[in-house]
């Protein structure tokens, strides 16, 4: 056979308790019935424990058997009821149906109490060879010991000496003057240390199984155990929730997909177990699937083996970066141990990319047009070359008249100097700086936070509460009966480090499992684990994550102007932007 993992071995002293089934053949019993009655109110009144159990049937007739004693604990009414016993012998019996009837008692009662089993059996003989033969191998197969006591002389062909030997009895066959005997050979396993072998079976398919437990290559017994049907671990996706909107937007023309926040986002899963069977899940079987692409397996699982389990995938957003909103959806893919595969119910989320866009600035009058297309500014132009069209055929009609003719041309250049744009100063500039990337974010594993939000960035030292009158970051504001309190915890931010700090709050700050002391300042890490209060009774679970320190591109934009030669109409404007970089 296949050797197996031994999973613990147990001496303990465990409660153990006797099953006896004793089993009367009424066939020419006549005198015989006081060996009955003292074998069995000796074990009644000497033998019987708290939890040991008795049952006396009676083989009277032919197809036809009755209970003497019913199943009882209560060693008085076992004396009771055999003390009332007095049979009519018979002259055919079906003995050893009956004794069926007793295995099958015994089986019925495996099922829930644990214990030694004894079927003691009074008879003067057994003619029926073939029927032994399949008594024998039900006995064997519930391992239960048969003792056998003769009430006759003669025992016909062994057979009751075969059916005790045969089922483990190894002083085999017990005569009716030795009653005593029986005593001492149903009692003697109480002294015996009892080992408890545990392991866990590799097997995934319903139905009956055989174990063969060999000790020192000597002792060696077979065990029937029977496995219900198993079913496939149940996955359900806790973090992001359904229709989350996850926003990646550009803040500099072409930027590196890198430094677009943000750059993952965490996906996590409880496992359970329907049919109440926890089990391990193979790390290298799980999968995190992105619209129909396995995009790689679990980065964490958590609490393996147990009733509830906790995975943790890591989605890596750079790659989405398809202009305008995409469709996504999340599923996870498992398999336990045994080889049973689960797949997640079909999480559906959005992820919306944001390009860059460039605007084209516009110009106070005092400013040279853009390159581009501007009707602002094409308009007063056209309006000069007209005015100046109007005074030419003014002055051609108004040529007599020199003094009106230079005031007309004095008025004339005065207008095209007001609306025609002057030159610009070269030494003129102003810097855009991009905007800022994000120092830290808190992701939601787990737990009630705010709807459909799972991530909050952090840049600064922030209080987080459900009070907004005592923090920053307000958590359950609305819930009631919360765990967190109105000031539950502080995240202190230093040149890109963080720490944090429990402010003595009811249900406690646990970090990576551990509750912090209150007060106390304790240095944050990336990826570590943060949770108000428990999960468990309505708290929430965060994973932050830190940004690595990195040098941050910055754009620089430069506008060069230059102003009029003459000194005079040098204006004092500057560049105003209409539209916000976005």
């Amino acid at each position: 056979g296949q050797a197996i993992n031994i999973e613990n071995v147990s001496s303990e002293s465990l409660p153990l308790n006797l099953r006896v089934v004793f089993v009367v053949d009424e066939l020419a019993i006549g005198s015989n019935v006081n060996v009955v009655r003292q074998a069995i109110q000796s074990f009644a009144e000497n033998q019987m424990q708290p939890g040991d159990s008795v049952i006396v049937l009676a083989a009277s007739n032919l197809n036809v058997f009755k209970i003497i004693v019913p199943l009882t604990s209560d060693p008085q009414q076992v004396l009771d009821g055999i003390a009332n016993y007095n049979p009519v012998p018979a002259t055919a019996t079906d003995f050893l149906q009956t004794v069926d009837q007793g295995l099958d008692t015994i089986s019925d009662l495996n099922e829930n109490i644990v214990g030694l089993n004894k079927l003691v059996v009074f008879s003067i003989s057994i003619n029926d060879q073939l029927d032994l033969n399949r008594t024998i191998a039900k006995a064997n197969r519930l391992g239960v010991q048969v003792h056998t006591v003769l009430l006759g002389s003669n025992d016909i062909n062994g057979a009751l000496d075969r059916l005790a030997r045969e089922t483990g009895v190894e002083d085999g066959l017990i005569l009716g003057a030795n009653i005593r005997d029986l005593s001492s050979a149903l009692n003697p396993e109480r002294n015996e240390t009892q080992y408890q072998i545990r392991y866990r079976s590799q097997i995934n398919r319903a139905g009956d199984n055989q174990l063969t437990l060999t000790v020192n290559n000597s002792i060696s017994e077979n065990v029937t155990f029977t496995l219900d049907e198993l079913e496939p671990p149940l996955l359900t996706i806790t973090a992001p929730s359904a229709d989350t909107e996850i926003i990646r937007t550009e803040t500099i023309f072409s930027q590196d997909s890198d430094a677009i926040q943000p750059t993952e986002q965490t996906v996590a899963v409880e496992v359970t177990f329907p049919d109440g069977h926890p089990r391990q899940i193979i790390e290298e079987q799980t999968a995190l699937v992105i619209n129909g692409k396995a995009v790689g397996p679990a980065t964490a699982i958590r609490d393996n083996g147990s009733e509830v389990i906790t995975l943790e995938f890591t989605w890596d957003l750079r790659p989405e970066q398809t202009p305008g909103i995409t469709p996504i959806s999340i599923v996870v893919e498992t398999e336990d141990e045994l080889g049973l595969k689960s797949k997640s119910e079909v999480l559906p989320v959005t992820v919306e990319y944001v390009v860059y866009d460039i605007a084209c600035p516009e110009f106070v009058s005092t400013y040279a047009p853009a390159l581009c297309t501007n009707y602002n500014l094409i308009l007063p132009l056209i309006s000069v070359f007209i005015a100046i069209i109007a005074l030419v055929i003014v002055i051609v009609y108004l040529r007599r008249n020199p003094k009106v003719q230079e005031r007309i041309k004095e008025g004339a250049r005065r207008l095209t100097m007001t609306m025609m744009p002057s030159k610009v100063n070269n030494s003129a500039t102003m810097f855009v700086d991009p905007n800022k990337v994000d120092k830290a974010v808190l992701v939601v594993l787990e737990g009630y936070a705010v709807s459909k939000q799972t991530q909050f960035p952090i840049n600064e030292t922030i209080t987080i509460g459900r009070s907004s009158e005592h923090a920053k970051l307000v958590l359950q504001g609305d819930k009631e009966g919360s765990p967190i309190s109105r000031l539950h915890c502080t995240i202190l931010e230093k040149n890109g480090a963080f720490e944090i700090r429990d402010e003595s709050s009811a249900n406690g700050t646990h970090l990576n499992e551990t509750r912090l002391p209150a007060g106390k300042v304790h240095p944050l890490n990336d990826n570590d684990i943060i949770e108000l209060a428990r999960v468990r009774d309505g708290g929430v679970k965060f994973k932050i994550q830190i940004a690595k320190a990195k040098s941050a591109e910055r754009l620089k934009t430069r506008m060069m102007t230059s102003v009029s030669d003459e000194p005079e109409e040098k204006p004092s404007g500057g560049y105003i932007p209409t539209k916000k970089l976005d």
